[in-house]
């Protein structure tokens, strides 16, 4: 028996969520939540603002919700409020992974989080709740991921690194064996991060060097 699920979003995120369910074929789509109506999105209606979520909850015995808001870091705070959200009005919070991911049996993976297609997780990889793996992206053993960080496409995470809440790692990043990553840090594409990032902030480069305010 399939599961009802709820899109939270109707930007172009939302359908690359609605792509990745199709893949895994587990729940019936209800629609997608927005501000105002984009039209069907790949025949997924809309069904309103978040203000219907606690009455649509109320017709079904088991819902889900997902959030297709986006992976960039100015979504961030959104997100957050958003997860937290619609636990409270009850929706429980999927683990989506692709069918065409590779993830280690050992792997333990939080709520709400979402792994795309290509991605490979070693393993002893932790990964928290609410947390983005975009395409083709790379986790090596033993590492952690925390709360709420996003994974941008093509990132690779070498082996025993520590990446707490918050972060955001963009196309292409790079981070070298056992490193640490305080809350909210941001990877620009295609840095490389060769040392322990003890302050939050935006980091570019090669290797990767705090912006200047």
């Amino acid at each position: 028996m399939m599961r009802h699920i709820v899109i939270i979003g109707g930007g172009d995120f939302s359908k690359k969520i609605i792509k990745l369910l199709f893949k895994i074929n587990d729940y019936q789509i209800l629609g997608y939540t927005d501000n105002s109506n984009k039209g069907e999105l790949f025949g997924v209606r809309y069904i309103g603002n978040d203000k219907e979520l606690p009455s649509i909850i109320q017709n079904y015995n088991d819902c889900y919700a997902v959030l297709g808001i986006g992976g960039n870091s100015e979504f961030f705070d959104k997100r957050n409020y958003k997860f937290n959200e619609v636990k409270k009005i009850g929706y429980k919070t999927p683990i989506l992974v692709s069918p065409g991911a590779t993830i280690d049996d050992s792997v333990q993976i939080g709520s709400g989080t979402v792994i795309f297609d290509g991605s490979y997780i070693d393993f002893g990889v932790r990964i928290g709740s609410n947390s983005i793996i975009n395409l083709n992206s790379t986790i090596c053993h033993d590492c952690y991921i925390g709360n709420n960080v996003v994974l941008s496409p093509k990132t690779v995470i070498a082996g025993g690194c520590f990446i707490d809440d918050g972060c955001f790692l963009g196309t292409n990043s790079t981070l070298n064996p056992h490193l640490s990553i305080k809350p909210g840090c941001i990877i620009g594409s295609g840095a490389t991060v060769t040392k322990n990032l003890d302050q939050k902030g935006v980091y570019v480069g090669n290797p990767a060097r705090k912006k200047n305010s």
